[in-house]
């Protein structure tokens, strides 16, 4: 997926959640994170986002947009009433931040990949020590996916244990 594509649904799902009064929100605030976004922009955004659905405030432009200020991002004000005219999907919400979610893993795997290049052409690097930092860093990345899975299923279940009570 190359970065247009990521940025285009990055203001998509940005749209959705800003539109949906909370709804598309409850389905991607587990899954992604500030850091999943790949401009700074819609990092900034999404944070603001977060911040307000956090303390249970229903999500429009108007809200996002004064959040924005108490932070001191006004500069992105102009940013954020040009995704108005974005065409958006609430519910497609949930695919767009899988999406994104899989490009921001295969960026730092390809960051990785870079790292691991950086290491092994370093003079005295051994076989040994290019392994141990492969290792590492995989395995940091593995761990993440692992925790977001276990977030998910007990998301799941909670959510199936009060649809039954």
């Amino acid at each position: 997926m190359d970065v247009t594509q990521v940025t285009d649904l990055e203001k998509r799902l940005l749209c959705a959640l800003m539109l949906s009064d909370g709804e598309a929100m409850a389905e991607v605030a587990e899954e992604l994170q500030a850091g999943d976004f790949y401009r700074p922009e819609h990092r900034a955004i999404y944070s603001a986002i977060l911040r307000l659905y956090a303390a249970d405030v229903a999500l429009n432009f108007t809200l996002v947009k004064d959040e924005l200020a108490k932070k001191g991002d006004k500069s992105l004000w102009e940013y954020l009433n040009g995704l108005r005219d974005l065409e958006y999907s609430t519910a497609r919400a949930s695919a767009y931040a899988e999406r994104i979610k899989a490009a921001s893993q295969l960026r730092r795997l390809y960051e990785i990949g870079r790292e691991l290049s950086d290491t092994a052409s370093k003079s005295g690097a051994t076989p040994i020590d290019v392994l141990a930092d492969v290792e590492k860093k995989l395995t940091a990345v593995v761990d993440k996916e692992i925790r977001a899975l276990r977030s998910e299923e007990r998301r799941v279940g909670k959510e199936c244990r009060s649809r039954w009570s």
